[in-house]
């Protein structure tokens, strides 16, 4: 299906495929599925769960109060990708060795990341971070809610992300 596609629900679980376009899904309390979803995806969800997978998405503004999402794409050079969180946690799952930059804002959440990672700048609040060099932005912010980048493995099997810092790099992002 191609076009300007909105599907909402509420209290049900819903699963989505092979959709393209201008893409606007809502849930609330309820839950989210979707695979081979290819364009601009605007998602909201309350208290419900999120999972897309085997996606090419050029764009994401995606918001989420008390719900997870998981979301496997990725990225477009020239896209825009934008993760707001209220008590819900974010997974973006990428390709290895995806160039981005992420901007994280965060009251009491954190990021977790298996990607090259060198800080930028920031503090315990508010970080820039840049994977693989630095590259397409991506916007994450939370009020309590974790953010995790993932990436993908030769074999296409997911691998949990964990990056383990040095002293210097603690360090470095509280100043």
């Amino acid at each position: 299906v191609e076009g300007r596609i909105k599907v909402s629900s509420v209290s049900g679980k819903t699963y989505v495929e092979e959709l393209t376009g201008d893409l606007d899904l809502n849930t609330v309390s309820g839950k989210l599925q979707g695979s081979n979803l290819s364009g601009d995806l605007d998602l909201d969800s309350v208290s419900g769960g999120v999972k897309l997978e085997n996606s090419n998405l050029a764009s994401i503004k995606a918001n989420t109060v008390s719900g997870g999402m998981h979301i496997h794409t990725p990225l477009d050079q020239e896209g825009r990708y934008r993760f707001s969180s209220v008590s819900g946690g974010v997974s973006l799952h990428l390709p290895d060795n995806t160039p981005c930059t992420a901007r994280i804002s965060t009251l009491s959440g954190g990021i977790k990341s298996g990607h090259r990672a060198t800080y930028s700048s920031g503090n315990k609040r508010n970080k820039v971070v840049d994977f693989n060099g630095g590259g397409v932005m991506v916007k994450m912010s939370s009020v309590s809610g974790g953010m995790k980048l993932h990436t993908h493995g030769g074999n296409g099997l997911e691998k949990p992300v964990v990056k383990r810092q040095t002293q210097e790099e603690r360090l470095n992002v509280l100043t």
